[in-house]
């Protein structure tokens, strides 16, 4: 089973950086949300269920960023993401779940 816990990157946090937690960001309009974020000086967390996939967008983004693969429509995938939970981030989201 993969390590729930987000991959840190080697940079780390300019203080005033905005950060910004992106979902559904390793393909179409959640990546490019994540790469528009990242050019204007945002710290990006890039959230999707796709851990190759977002390990080559934090790759191309630089070492400030981070990603952390979940589900985050599933309860399973919020217990796996709980410190940005709580974290102070700006959310965009590329998609929104299926009324249930």
């Amino acid at each position: 089973m993969a390590d729930p816990r987000p991959q840190r990157r080697a940079g780390r946090p300019r203080p005033q950086q905005r950060t910004a937690l992106v979902t559904g960001a390793s393909a179409g309009i959640g990546r490019e949300f994540a790469r528009q974020l990242a050019a204007t000086g945002y710290r990006v967390i890039a959230v999707a269920r796709d851990p190759d996939r977002l390990r080559l967008l934090t790759d191309e983004l630089g070492p400030d960023h981070e990603h952390l693969a979940a589900d985050l429509a599933t309860a399973l995938g919020r217990q796996q993401s709980p410190t940005y939970s709580r974290t102070n981030a700006s959310t965009c989201s590329s998609t929104t779940p299926a009324p249930r």
